[in-house]
């Protein structure tokens, strides 16, 4: 029995990515894995342990679960490719890999090319195998799937999840390998649930079509609260990437812990700060007066921007015209600074809430000049 190398996780903002390094060579491997993985059920099958032995051969390889899948945070929705990119930095930089070499896999490939163009500074070098630059057969590239053969797996995703038929589809030629039939299908049903299956043929469907299948986005008022960690960049470089990336993970627990408290909601981190909604715009600027205070002990200085306004919900992400005015706002803002718009001020007529005027603005992209507000004083004990 081949003993399962200790998987450790990464942190990629509210995501946790888990990761396994085996060998000792010289090189730095970083592995991107097609399709559904998961790190653990990977080393059941002889001839997948066969494979990554020639790369520990001569490497330290680095192999990790794409979010969504496997070990690492079941966040349902398929990664996009920025996504991917993103967490498999966050990923070498736990590791603690400064320069590595790519190795791409189907649409893992996808990934290591993006990666490699993004990041030339942590790329020597990217090998693929079954990068596929087209999907559908065309005019001028007959060597893609036709239509039909495509559009024939995407029942199986509903219907067998965790099944025979996949295996079946893919690689006909080895579906009676009974071996091999337990291992993958069994990797499937490790690796997602049926719902995350759901969500990667969604994927699937967008690579085939080039569209991905529409969401009809449902729409609510709410009040947008983006944070922007002041200087970030600056304070990363001083600080190195392990201490940097310590702070960054108590600057997130912070931001979620007195959001939370009072009754927002964290959509996503930003990478330097965060953008949440709240039902109340009092409870808004009640969260971010107590993160501010915490983040401040902890050596990091915030801005904030807040408006309310109706946004479009999509899944678990949300847009609009209110998005883009907090976000404007907050750019505006200094050091330790809440700047509103208007609206929020006027929502808080007779609430306690005082706030200091700071002029006019014209902001990026938004029509018509904006009327900007300070908080001025603590609404109240956070």
């Amino acid at each position: 029995m081949v003993e399962i190398p200790e998987t450790r996780y990464a942190r990629n903002g509210p995501i946790s990515i888990a990761y396994q390094v085996v060998g000792g060579g010289a090189l730095d491997v970083l592995y991107l894995a097609p399709g559904i993985s998961h790190l653990d059920y990977g080393w059941r099958y002889p001839p997948y342990v066969d494979h990554i032995d020639r790369f520990t051969s001569y490497s330290r390889l680095v192999l990790f679960d794409k979010r969504g899948c496997g070990l690492s945070d079941r966040t349902v929705e398929a990664p996009t490719i920025p996504e991917s990119v993103s967490d498999a930095v966050a990923v070498l930089d736990s590791v603690g890999v400064g320069r590595v070499h790519l190795f791409g896999v189907g649409e893992g490939a996808s990934a290591a090319l993006a990666l490699a163009a993004a990041h030339p500074d942590r790329v020597a070098k990217v090998a693929v195998y079954g990068a596929i630059c087209c999907a559908i057969a065309t005019d001028d590239f007959p060597w893609a799937a036709e239509s039909a053969e495509s559009e024939r797996l995407a029942p199986i995703f509903d219907s067998d999840w965790g099944g025979s038929d996949l295996l079946a589809a893919l690689a006909p030629n080895h579906a009676d390998d009974p071996a091999l039939a337990r291992w993958f299908s069994g990797m499937n049903r490790a690796g997602v649930s049926p719902a995350g299956a759901a969500a990667l043929h969604r994927r699937v469907e967008e690579f085939f079509t080039g569209t991905r299948p529409t969401r009809t986005p449902s729409r609510a008022l709410a009040t947008v609260v983006f944070t922007d960690i002041v200087h970030s960049t600056e304070k990363a470089a001083d600080l190195g990437d392990e201490a940097w990336r310590v702070l960054l993970a108590r600057h997130d627990d912070l931001t979620r812990q007195h959001l939370e408290q009072h009754d927002g909601r964290v959509v996503k981190s930003t990478g330097g700060g965060a953008l949440a909604t709240f039902d109340d715009p009092e409870d808004a600027i009640a969260a971010v007066q107590g993160l501010i205070a915490d983040l401040a002990g902890a050596g990091l200085d915030l801005r904030v921007g807040i408006h309310s306004g109706k946004i479009e919900i999509t899944g678990d992400d949300v847009a609009g015209i209110a998005v883009h005015l907090a976000s404007r706002i907050s750019a505006l803002a200094g050091s330790g600074d809440i700047y509103v718009s208007r609206t929020i001020a006027d929502l808080l007529l007779g609430s306690g809430v005082e706030f200091d005027d700071r002029g006019t603005h014209d902001l990026k992209g938004i029509p018509g000049q904006w009327e900007i507000l300070a908080v001025a004083a603590p609404s109240g004990p956070s």
